[in-house]
C-alpha cells in the first residue's frame, strides 16, 4: 500500500520538477561568477513523543572563497510524522544577510513548509520533499524589479544508504527551485539547480555529524528599464557555487 501511494507522488514531483515558465523573448545581458562557499551549523532537536519534535538550528555561511560572512541563520521549526512514510514540518528563519559594499546586515524573515514522502527498502531510503517558501525582505525593493516577499517552490529527490553495522549513511540529492511571483516583465523561471553528495555519521542515537559538498547553479533575472519606463533588457546573473558544509546534530 505504501509503495502504491508513493509512486503517484513521485510522478507528480517529476512533473513539477520539469514545469516552469520563462519570460518572453527579450534581450538578456549575462553576468557570471564562481565562488567557493562554506557552511557550519548546529541543530538541536527535542522529541515530543513518538511523532512530533521541535528543532532549533544555528548556521553560519561564508562566501568569497570563505573570506567573508554571507549569512547567519537562526531557524526554529516543528515536525509531525503523519504516518511512517509521510512527515509535515513548519519553519521560521531569521536571516542576517550581508549585502556587501560596506552596507550593514539586512534582516530577512523566511517561512516555509516541508512535506516529505519517503519509501524504505532494505538499507535504502528514497524521499521526495516539496517546500513552499516565502522570504520577506526588510530593505526597500522596487516591486518592478523584485518582489518584497519572494515566493518559491523547491523540489528535492534524495537517496540515502545506511551502511549495516556502522554509523555511516552516505546520501545524494537533486533539488530544483522555481520562482512563483517574479516580476511580470521577467516571468517565473527556474532559479536554482542544486546537487549534493554527503555522508552522515551517528556517534550515538542522539549525536550525529553531517559532512557534505553541494553545487549550486543559481540564476537571478532582473528587468532593467529605460528612461521612458519601458523594459530595456533583462540582467541575468549566473552563479556557480561550490559549497562545503559541516553540521552537528543532537537529539534529546
Amino acid at each position: 500500500m505504501k509503495s502504491k501511494i508513493f509512486v503517484p507522488i513521485l510522478l507528480t514531483g517529476a512533473i513539477l520538477l520539469t514545469s516552469f515558465h520563462t519570460a518572453a523573448a527579450q534581450e538578456r545581458r549575462k553576468i557570471s561568477e564562481s565562488d567557493l562557499r562554506g557552511r557550519v551549523s548546529f541543530v538541536l532537536t527535542k522529541q515530543l513523543g513518538e511523532r512530533s519534535s521541535i528543532v532549533w538550528d544555528e548556521e553560519l555561511r561564508l562566501k568569497e572563497n570563505l573570506s567573508q560572512i554571507d549569512r547567519i541563520y537562526t531557524t526554529v521549526g516543528y515536525s509531525y510524522s503523519v504516518c511512517p512514510w509521510f512527515k509535515a514540518s513548519a519553519f521560521y528563519a531569521l536571516i542576517a544577510n550581508n549585502r556587501g559594499n560596506g552596507v550593514s546586515m539586512e534582516m530577512r524573515h523566511r517561512f516555509y513548509l516541508e512535506l516529505t514522502a519517503s519509501y524504505k527498502t532494505g538499507d535504502w531510503t528514497f524521499s521526495l520533499r516539496e517546500r513552499p517558501q516565502a522570504t520577506i525582505h526588510t530593505a526597500h525593493i522596487d516591486p518592478g524589479v523584485a518582489p518584497q516577499t519572494a515566493w518559491v517552490l523547491r523540489h528535492r529527490l534524495m537517496g540515502e544508504y545506511k551502511v549495516p553495522c556502522t554509523g555511516w549513511a552516505p546520501y545524494a540529492f537533486v533539488e530544483l527551485t522555481q520562482t512563483l511571483n517574479a516580476p511580470q516583465s521577467v516571468g517565473n523561471y527556474l532559479e536554482k539547480v542544486r546537487s549534493s553528495l554527503g555522508v552522515k555519521y551517528a556517534f550515538s542515537k542522539r549525536s550525529s555529524l553531517d559532512i557534505y559538498y553541494r553545487f549550486d547553479y543559481k540564476v537571478t533575472d532582473e528587468p532593467s528599464f529605460d528612461d521612458t519606463g519601458a523594459l530595456d533588457f533583462i540582467l541575468s546573473e549566473r552563479g556557480s557555487h561550490h559549497i562545503i558544509g559541516l553540521e552537528y546534530g543532537y537529539k534529546f
